[in-house]
């Protein structure tokens, strides 16, 4: 079928305002009735009556979970139309923890046995059907009605005599036994007929009261419903009778009524002439219904008859077309005599339809026919609602009607009437018009009903949509079917009764609303001052009076000792102050919530409920007075006298201030190390605000320059290349060969002894090598003499071989920081034993000049070049460039190859000789020399990090030389290939070492203080390496969000097992009646008249089960406990800013220490401050958390000093050892507040660089000093935390909170002391267990605990975990705002653990991403609901009941799949896709949240057990998240189209 929008109906665009989120006070009122009393709860239309009946049905649902037969109790909820049995299922089954099942007629109900009844009973614990099947059940006995805890009957107003609503009570229903079930009567009206005066108003009332054993409840404020009465403007036209061409019209009814083909009626006369005498009234009953099918006929051509001379010939053609389709669809079903009939039938009518065109021939188009053929009365509608329509142009006012009409065919014909005026008249551009109509019951069982009852559900979603905004409908929207405020409803047709009067104008509830009804006859306009006493009598029943005020109204009932008095007239407003001081939840109450009870004497008494903020939270009971407002007065002013007793109202009868004071928190707990201004500065939350620091380098690295004469320690370098000995690649294995041996290496000399080190990576451009510091290996005493060799050895490795020299830095070897020295070493064999020493025989090499490449060959052979460090000789007139002055190590001679040898690389040049010939201007002289295959000693010297080189190993082309051109570099006499490609790593591998003793240090020093770990390493064990892991740049490919493991889900929406699906491959004969052919109409009859096959329909699989086969990978740092502390590398890491450009850095470590973070300072305010609210708490927890704060935590444990923060730039911001600026310099600097551009011009260096990067390229380092930004210090103490977390657990890590003084030192225990239920005992009646009282309050919490896998042992927690603020029945424990706001913090830190340990080495980035896309409250929202928590959520807001009835039908259209794209409805406007977002409330996130509180408290604090519930509830998020995170529209939108192109409103 070919529904005219394309449409997305999961959810109602319309959004309540915040102050609709609180709970009515009178849908409490009426809830305590019905608890009290069988009750008829009267309410307008929207005025929440589904909600107070779903409250109802929770109260009442102790025995649901027992069996029938073992004394168990059922919930019944009838309606008497099948759309409302549907409407009401839907709502239920999303919202309740229950089994709920639906059962209606098509499901062939009467004949199953006893026994499949008796299974359905069982099975099921909520029951929804209509009202005849319930009777039936009864009469048979298969259900007794002492087995009903309550039974909901919805449009009670039916319950008059003969229908089975009253007949179930009337047999079924005995009101002395005590135990029948309560009685909830649901309707918008009390009435369904007219009554002729007040008198018989109420005997109709009293019979239905009587029929239903029940009371309508009254309510005690009518300005609680003021504003949902539908009051709109009532305009009463009398349009034109006359109809349009008159005599055509004639001429053709006589055509039309000549059908000899079909019976008389039963008195014989002809059927058509009585009629047309009866001018068509009651027509239906005059013809005999003995023979189904000649009674279609007939009707089917009285329609036609009505609508022509009613509407006109061109409607009544639009009539013809409609039963010409209908009829065919009929003959597929037919056979014999019958079918014959119908043939003649058809061309009867087709006959029929020709007469009509040949009549309206003169005009051709539909427009013009429709303008001239039509009657005046449809002109004048059409007429009314082109001046309506145009009120709503402006967006702020949309339009939304309806116009009611009493046949199913006038309305789909004034739909196809509009559609033709929309292509011509620009009055009618804003409509969106619709048809929407009931199901025909003669089609019950078929495929087309099930079709028709879908269609009615996308018609209604699509007008509550706004998708569609004029509907034309029959009756089925005036009753029952939910819709929105309506601001225009016509009525087309008669009104035929009071009650379709008072539920068709219901509908329009919008402010601006107006009510038309078409009165031809005006007989409307004579009832309507009837209709309208009736409504008026009908308000004064719903409500009670307040009655008049008491004379004593100003008489003190109380007095403080300050001489503040209450009296019954303040006493109100008094209680009303003190309420809104209280602090509150966006959805609770700010209220006092009322409830009243009539005495036999007619007598009142009130009692009242504080809101939740208010520590008092029984019920508070005034006395007996004769009229409600002093009843209501009574109340406040006992509730006044006990405020006043329990110090929550001053002497003076005001409120007290309970505000937090944070100043006091500050001084005694937190935030004692902040400063002002005037103290050093205030700390910046940005990155922006940097800081000039000294640098502190450890003690081992302070004045270690050794000394003549004492000891020396030696510190031996190992490398090893961590690629193998590659075969591919000659070169790469020679060097490999080369950094490996030890024949000839380094080592450092120092004054001091070194702890021991970590190994770490370098990565030259060939490869990554490992290296490991042997420190402390061996000890010696220089002379003088021997101290200035190596002096003189270290100057030529970082003047010459470095080429490091820069002008500003002078020698320096008495003093200093890092001043060590580089010695060469060699092994020598002592005793069998190889022991490495200095190499004495290097260090005193003469270095003489530079040899010829080619005389050497030609002296010692041409092997030995091999390993020569060689250069390119130039000319003197040449021009150099840099690259060019390479030097190069022999990796291997090409005796086989000479300089006539083809050239490679480029097949310009013949040979090597003709290219050196044509480049450089070389002749070569002698062509029998070999070639040398070379590799650049590259001239960076930066190593921290893979280059492109190294970074993939790959096979390269060789670089050849000829000797002759070459020269052989004069130091290489002293520093072989070997030493010179071991001392290009040297200024890494210091930088390296630097930083790794600053981490040794810091790591005693918290060790020490904390006694978390070691200070010294225990012998025997040695560092852990440090790991240079790539971060996963392409996603994991996993299975489709739509796979979910649980495949026994099945979406609600697919509850009918129809082979052909909905229908929506055929065309809609409804929608497209100007245009079907016989080929389609034959399509549709094909599949229409199948019997339906229907399967039974219930809630068991309405939300996702638990999947027990889901494995949980445990998590160690919820577990590890490490007696040595964190590893060595872990602290380096923790101190490299991203901004050092290192190969590891500080931000995974920040994120898991800014998750642990929260979560502690959450457990901390919880356990330490129950009197915070959450939003205090929220609020202390950001500041805790903040840059702020830790910036100053930094500072005060001169974190300031160690952290890395500058890039390592060896040849233009790095010092040598022993190389140092004046102290003139660095005085001068000093004296101008360090200034960077002062700094440089007392260094003499050019200033290039803008000032904005100063921070980038920084000189600052050669005074010692660096740059440093606030919130980067602050980033370092999360990353020392994390490294905590990460090592030693997060337990320990709390000392480490404690030693920062971020928390205090009780926080540790906090963290395992098991916690204490607290509970108001007052609340529980005497002899009341508090165990009843919970299972009580939770329904089915049995099956709620399978959901989460876990069974608690005190239900407590969980109590409190499910009840929002609005909730004022749960009187035991506090709302669940606290426990939202600790589970947060522990689902992030859970959250975050997992992702950082299991799901691969993601980029910090990525695991932001994953994180955040998992832990938000959208999310944790759709968790809620795909596993059916939401059902146990205790509140009392009917709006919050409807947004989260649209979100639960969106994610079960969605197959409860959570992504970027579910979390979007995409509805089609004029063929214009528009994105709309999903509204998920934000209560859903809360209550995920609370739930995973109670869990962790009720497991005495244990995050493993924690884990272990939500993880596997989780897991499939997780995983695709990891795979690929969602992207947010708005940064989806800033990468897509930039920055520049996307204007945010």
């Amino acid at each position: 079928m070919d529904p005219p929008y394309e449409e997305d109906l999961s959810d109602n665009d319309q959004k309540p305002a915040l102050d609709d989120l609180v709970p009515r006070n009178y849908q409490l009122e009426m809830l305590e009735a019905v608890i009290r009393e069988n009750s008829i709860v009267y309410l307008p239309t929207g005025a929440g009556k589904t909600f107070i009946a779903y409250l109802a049905m929770k109260h009442f649902s102790d025995k649901l979970d027992t069996p029938i037969s073992a004394g168990g109790k059922r919930i019944f909820f009838v309606a008497s139309m099948v759309a409302l049995v549907t409407q009401q299922y839907t709502v239920i089954q999303r919202q309740s923890p229950f089994t709920v099942a639906m059962f209606n007629g098509a499901m062939n109900v009467d004949s199953w046995t006893k026994e499949f009844w008796l299974q359905q009973l069982e099975s099921n614990e909520i029951l929804v059907m209509g009202t005849q099947i319930l009777l039936n059940i009864l009469d048979k006995g298969y259900l007794k009605m002492s087995d009903i805890s309550l039974l909901v009957i919805d449009e009670c107003h039916h319950a008059t005599k003969g229908h089975a609503m009253c007949q179930l009570m009337k047999y079924h229903y005995n009101e002395n036994d005590a135990d029948m079930p309560r009685i909830m009567g649901l309707t918008a009206t009390l009435t369904k007929t007219c009554v002729k005066n007040e008198n018989s108003l109420y005997m109709r009332l009293q019979e239905l009261e009587l029929n239903l054993h029940s009371k309508i409840v009254k309510h005690n404020n009518d300005d609680d419903l003021r504003g949902l009465y539908a009051n709109p403007d009532i305009r009463v036209y009398q349009p034109p009778a006359s109809g349009a061409a008159e005599e055509i019209a004639k001429k053709i009814e006589k055509v039309l009524t000549n059908v000899p083909f079909l019976p008389k009626n039963e008195e014989g006369l002809d059927l058509f002439s009585l009629a047309i005498q009866n001018e068509y009234k009651e027509l239906g009953y005059l013809i005999t219904k003995k023979d189904g099918f000649y009674h279609d006929l007939q009707l089917a051509i009285l329609d036609i008859l009505h609508h022509l001379n009613n509407l006109g010939v061109f409607p009544a053609k639009l009539a013809v077309k409609y039963y010409l389709a209908r009829l065919k669809v009929l003959r597929k079903t037919l056979d014999g005599r019958k079918c014959v009939v119908l043939n003649k039938m058809l061309e009867h009518l087709a006959l029929v339809q020709e007469e009509m065109e040949q009549a309206m021939s003169p005009h051709k188009d539909n427009m013009s026919q429709m303008f001239h053929y039509s009657c005046k009365r449809v002109h004048f509608l059409f007429t009314v609602l082109a001046e309506e329509t145009l009120k709503y142009k402006e967006d702020d006012f949309r339009l939304c009607g309806i116009v009611f009409a009493q046949r199913r065919v006038t309305a789909i014909i004034l739909y196809h009437l509009m559609k033709i005026a929309m292509e011509h008249d620009r009055r009618f551009a804003q409509v969106k018009p619709d048809v929407i109509l009931g199901c025909n019951k003669s089609k019950f069982g078929t495929m087309e009903y099930a079709w028709d009852s879908l269609k009615l559900r996308k018609s209604v979603a699509r007008f509550n949509k706004g998708i569609t905004n004029l509907c034309f409908a029959t009756n089925v929207l005036e009753e029952g079917i939910d819709i929105p405020q309506c601001n225009v409803v016509v009525r087309f047709d008669k009104i035929a009764t009071m009650t379709s009067f008072i539920q068709s104008k219901g509908r329009a509830r919008d402010q601006k609303a107006t009510f038309i009804v078409l009165d031809e006859n005006c007989e409307f306009d004579q009832k309507l001052p009837q209709y309208r006493e009736i409504e008026r009598v009908l308000k004064t029943i719903q409500t009670e009076s307040d009655g008049a005020e008491s004379l004593d109204s100003e008489k003190p009932l109380y007095r403080t000792v300050n001489g503040a008095i209450i009296t019954l007239q303040n006493s109100l407003r008094l209680l009303l102050r003190y309420c809104s001081s209280l602090a509150r939840g966006r959805l609770a109450s700010g209220e006092p919530h009322w409830f009243f009870k009539s005495g036999p004497d007619k007598t009142v008494r009130v009692s009242l409920v504080l809101p939740a903020g208010s520590p008092h939270r029984n019920p508070i009971r005034g006395a007996s007075q004769k009229t409600l407002k002093e009843a209501k007065s009574s109340c406040c002013v006992e509730a006044l006298k006990l405020l006043h007793s329990i110090d929550e109202l001053d002497d003076w009868l005001l409120p007290k201030r309970r505000t937090i004071e944070i100043a006091e928190l500050n001084s005694k707990e937190l935030f004692k190390h902040y400063k002002g201004n005037d103290e050093g500065g205030q700390a910046s939350d940005g990155a922006g605000n940097w800081r000039i620091h000294s640098i502190l380098l450890p003690e081992t690295l302070r004045d270690i320059a050794p000394v003549a004469g004492k000891e020396v320690f030696l510190h031996l370098l190992n490398f090893e290349p961590g690629f193998g000995c590659p075969v591919i690649n000659e070169q790469r294995g020679y060097l490999h060969d080369l950094t490996k041996s030890k024949t000839q290496g380094l080592a450092f000399l120092t004054s001091k002894p070194w702890p021991r080190m970590c190994k770490f990576p370098v990565y030259p451009n060939y490869g990554e090598i490992t290296v490991e510091v042997v420190t402390n290996a061996d000890t010696t005493k220089l002379s003088q003499e021997e101290l200035e060799i190596i002096r003189q050895f270290n100057q030529t490795l970082f003047e010459q071989i470095l080429e490091l020299k820069h002008n500003f830095l002078s020698l320096n070897y008495e003093s200093g920081n890092c001043n060590m020295l580089v010695a060469p070493t060699h092994q020598k064999v002592q005793g069998g034993i190889a022991k490495t020493v200095i190499d004495w025989s290097v260090l005193r090499s003469e270095m003489g000049g530079d040899l010829d490449c080619l005389e050497v060959c030609r002296k010692y052979g041409s092997q030995s070049l091999l390993g020569r460090v060689i250069v390119y000789v130039h000319n003197e007139d040449e021009n150099v460039k840099p690259a060019d002055s390479w030097k190069y190590i022999v990796t291997k001679v090409r005796d086989d190859m000479s300089p006539l040898s083809a050239f490679e690389s480029n097949s310009a040049y013949k040979d090597y000789a003709h290219y050196v010939k044509d480049k450089y201007k070389k002749i070569v002289t002698d062509n029998k020399q070999p070639l040398l295959a070379v590799r650049p000693i590259s001239l960076k010297l930066n190593m921290l990090t893979q280059g492109r080189d190294n970074a993939t190993p790959r096979k390269r082309s060789s670089t050849f030389l000829i000797p002759e051109l070459c020269s052989i570099v004069a130091i290489n006499k002293i520093f072989s290939s070997q030493l010179w490609l071991k001392a290009c790593m040297i200024p890494t591998v210091i930088n390296r070492i630097c930083w790794l003793l600053t981490a040794d240090e810091i790591r005693r020093t918290i060790n020490k203080e904390t006694k978390i770990g070691v200070e010294e390493l225990p012998e025997g064990m040695s560092w852990e390496p440090l790991d240079v892991k790539t971060f996963d740049v392409k996603y994991v490919t996993l299975p489709k969000a739509n796979k979910l493991r649980n495949s026994q889900w099945k979406p609600f929406y697919n509850k009918n097992k129809i082979k052909e699906e909905d229908g929506s491959h055929l065309i809609d004969l409804n929608y497209n009646l100007l245009t079907v052919t016989d080929q389609q109409i034959e399509a549709y009859a094909e599949h229409a008249n199948k019997t339906l096959e229907t399967s039974l329909v219930n809630s068991q699989d309405a939300f996702v089960k638990r999947d027990e086969r889901i494995e949980v990978k445990p998590l160690s740092f919820l577990t590890v406990r490490s007696d040595i502390g964190p590893q060595l590398h872990i602290i380096y890491k923790a101190l490299a800013s991203t901004s050092a450009n290192d190969a590891v850095d500080m931000e995974r470590l920040e994120i898991l220490g800014d998750s642990y973070l929260k979560y502690a300072s959450g457990v901390y305010l919880y356990e330490t401050h129950n009197n915070f609210s959450e939003g205090a708490m929220s609020e202390i927890k950001s500041k805790i958390v903040g840059n702020r704060n830790l910036f100053y935590c930094a500072l005060k444990k001169d974190l300031h000093r160690f952290v890395h923060t500058s890039r390592f730039s060896p040849r233009t911001e790095w010092k040598p050892p022993n190389y140092e600026v004046s102290a003139q310099v660095k005085e001068a600097v000093k004296k101008q507040n360090f200034e960077h551009t002062a700094l440089m011009e007392q260094l003499g260096v050019e200033i290039s660089e803008p000032s904005h990067t100063k921070h980038m390229f920084s000189y600052y380092f050669f005074i010692d000093m660096h740059q440093c930004a606030d919130k980067m210090l602050a980033d370092t103490v999360e990353a020392l935390i994390g490294a905590y977390v990460e090592c030693c657990g997060y337990v320990a890590a709390a000392d480490l909170l404690a030693w920062f003084d971020i928390i205090p030192a009780t926080l540790k225990s906090l963290m395992t002391k098991p916690p204490v239920f607290t509970y108001n005992k007052e609340c529980l009646d005497h002899g009341v267990e508090l165990s009843s009282e919970i299972d009580h309050l939770i329904p089915n919490k049995k099956r709620l605990e399978e959901v989460l896998g876990y069974k608690f042992q005190n239900p407590g927690y969980l109590l409190e975990a499910l009840t929002h603020g609005s909730y004022m029945s749960n009187q035991i424990t506090a709302s669940n705002e606290r426990m939202e706001f600790l589970g947060d913090a522990l689902l992030d830190f859970l959250t975050t653990c997992h992702i950082y340990e299991h799901c691969g080495n993601l980029s910090p980035g990525a695991v932001t991403d994953v994180r955040s896309s998992i832990v938000n409250n959208n999310v944790f929202g759709s968790f809620a609901v795909r596993y059916g928590l939401h059902t146990y959520l205790l509140h009392n807001s009917s709006v919050l009941f409807e947004l989260i009835d649209a979100f639960v039908e969106h994610q079960q259209r969605n197959n409860h799949v959570i992504d970027d794209e579910s979390l979007f409805a995409i509805s089609e406007d004029n063929h214009v896709k528009v994105a709309k977002c999903v509204e998920i409330p934000k209560v859903l996130g809360d209550l995920w949240e609370s739930v995973a509180c109670a869990v962790y408290f009720d497991s005495g604090k244990d995050l493993v057990t924690t884990w272990n519930v939500f993880y596997p509830l989780m897991k499939n998020e997780i995983d695709r998240f990891v795979a690929k995170p969602p992207i947010q529209p708005y940064r989806l939108l800033l990468e897509t189209y930039g920055p520049k192109n996307c204007t945010f409103e």
